[in-house]
């Protein structure tokens, strides 16, 4: 599950939206990088295994990717490519302007 990772997870903690499955709802972005984040469902709506998924971060980033794993409440998302370092950068400085 972790070996894999191209690039280290950074802590946030950003409201997020999934569609998967012809369903959507709430998501916390518990950690992000450049090719994949953690996520926290907040709703009643289970995780689950999905080959696709999307993810609107922030109300404004939007990125495709796939459950990498699953743990209770918690998932594992890697994103198909990789979103801009800077955009992670601006995730992480929004998180640094809220606390």
């Amino acid at each position: 599950m972790l070996q894999d990772r191209v690039a280290d997870r950074r802590e946030v903690e950003i409201e997020a939206h999934c569609f998967m499955q012809r369903r959507s709802f709430p998501l916390s972005v518990t950690d992000i990088s450049v090719d994949g984040c953690a996520v926290r469902a907040i709703a009643q709506e289970p995780l689950e295994q999905a080959d696709f998924l999307k993810l609107r971060i922030a109300n404004s980033i939007e990125v495709n990717g796939k459950i990498a794993w699953l743990n209770g409440e918690t998932a594992g998302v890697r994103f198909f490519g990789q979103i801009n370092p800077v955009v992670v950068e601006m995730l992480l400085a929004r998180k640094a302007t809220l606390n």
